[in-house]
């Protein structure tokens, strides 16, 4: 990857988060929970390390959801956290 590769994956990096992040604060989640929601979205494409998140299908995130509702210390309101954080214009690639 050569330097300009590498600045327009970070600028595109960070575009990602700030229309990401605007879309929660245009839907009214709480500024307390934003972190978590980028958090349970970070861990969803770091869980996909090698496929660029427009690459992504509906079943990775269908896959990655049955995964996560079978963690036993995860409470029912984490998992609704963890879906409403992926069920994003932004944080969801299949849309």
């Amino acid at each position: 990857m050569t330097n300009s590769d590498s600045e327009k994956s970070h600028h595109s990096v960070d575009r990602f988060w700030h229309n990401y992040l605007f879309v929660l604060e245009k839907n009214s989640i709480p500024d307390k929970s934003r972190r978590w929601y980028r958090k349970h979205v970070e861990e969803y494409i770091g869980a996909h390390p090698n496929v660029k998140l427009q690459r992504h299908l509906p079943h990775f995130i269908d896959d990655y959801l049955k995964a996560k509702g079978r963690l036993k210390h995860l409470q029912e309101w984490q998992f609704r956290q963890i879906v409403d954080a992926l069920n994003n214009p932004y944080a969801d690639p299949t849309r």
